[in-house]
């Protein structure tokens, strides 16, 4: 599979930007981007989010928590009113030891897709306490009008929750032209990314080698990335940053990339299909 260098500098110059202001929403701040309009919060209830935490083992529960803190807002829904796309993101976390040392949880069924493979425990518990207010925005704001595109994206744990989530919009066929793009993502799927790769034919996954959320859980365990990985050069320093090391990652390969296409990997499988 390949991808653009037009592509890559839409993800460097637009998506990256839009994530990163997710964070600064998040954090209390203004999260304007240029050319792009906000239109709705993704939020998850607190009373949800007790019920779903006390249902769950102690390694869930703690990974609820970590996530969620003392503050509901998970991501947003925007525009880009010059072109037509849309985007769906989801926040992550800025440093991967608020939560990588409770990422080996079990498996569990995707039940929001009939047919796909399961998948990780704690991040579908993520995606399942926001789905609610994700798709009242969704139906609310009647999102797909006027859109040509939708790209669902996000930062490391927010970057699992957006690949389940683009397989569940792209699935029932709510949104018009989805794509998944997101940036040190850990690996979301157990044993196979089949459907994702049927649901979701036009996938981003960028990663820094050196990046520990992108190696976890691991292979060992059964679980597996989807398609579409690019990676960056290895950086050690700031190895999770968005704009130290993500961003800076994506430009050295658009600044050394000719108009050909890009070649990044096929999804994973322990089964080796």
């Amino acid at each position: 599979m390949n991808v653009s260098v037009e592509d890559l500098k839409y993800a460097k110059n637009i998506t990256l930007p839009i994530v990163n202001a997710a964070y600064s929403r998040f954090q209390g701040k203004a999260g304007d981007v240029d050319g792009i309009t906000h239109l709705a919060d993704i939020t998850v209830e607190r009373a949800d989010l007790d019920r779903f935490a006390a249902e769950e083992d102690a390694a869930t529960r703690k990974l609820l928590y970590q996530v969620f803190g003392d503050n509901n807002l998970f991501g947003g829904l925007e525009r880009e009113d010059a072109t037509g796309t849309g985007f769906v993101v989801f926040r992550g976390t800025q440093t991967a030891a608020d939560w990588i040392e409770n990422a080996r949880l079990l498996a569990a069924p995707f039940k929001e897709v009939a047919g796909a493979p399961a998948v990780h425990l704690g991040f579908h518990r993520v995606y399942q306490l926001v789905r609610k207010s994700l798709t009242s925005q969704l139906a609310s704001l009647n999102f797909a009008a006027g859109l040509n595109r939708v790209i669902v994206t996000g930062h490391s744990l927010g970057g699992a929750v957006a690949s389940l989530c683009a397989l569940d919009l792209a699935s029932h066929g709510v949104l018009p032209n989805l794509e998944c793009c997101t940036f040190a993502s850990p690996r979301t799927f157990y044993f196979t990314a089949s459907s994702f790769v049927t649901a979701v034919p036009k996938s981003l996954r960028v990663a820094n080698s050196l990046d520990i959320v992108t190696r976890v859980p691991p292979r060992e365990l059964g679980y597996v990335h989807v398609h579409g990985g690019l990676d960056i050069a290895p950086k050690f320093e700031d190895f999770h940053d968005l704009d130290k090391t993500y961003g800076p990652g994506l430009q050295q390969i658009i600044e050394q990339a000719t108009h050909s296409a890009i070649a990044v990997s096929n999804a994973e499988s322990v089964l080796g299909l």
